[in-house]
């Protein structure tokens, strides 16, 4: 059976793009309100896996036949954990 766990493979890193109107709706939700993550899911495809912020980088892992791993990093958690 094969490790699903870790590709061989780098992942393939791309920049979340979010338009100008999206960008002022998520600043115009206050921190507190419980909506905040489904509306940052709605418009940029997820949340920042380490933070729940608003994503800036989408890493794609291939699991070699199984699927895909799709995580979403702000800038600080990427700059934080992944490239350092």
């Amino acid at each position: 059976m094969k490790n699903t766990t870790l590709s061989k493979n780098k992942p393939i890193i791309e920049d979340v793009k979010i338009s100008k109107e999206k960008l002022e709706k998520f600043n115009s939700i206050t921190k507190h309100s419980q909506y905040k993550h489904r509306v940052i899911r709605h418009y940029s495809g997820g949340n920042c896996v380490i933070c729940a912020d608003i994503p800036s980088r989408k890493i794609i892992e291939d699991l070699e036949g199984y699927g895909q791993r799709i995580e979403y990093y702000c800038d600080r958690c990427f700059t934080k954990w992944i490239v350092s």
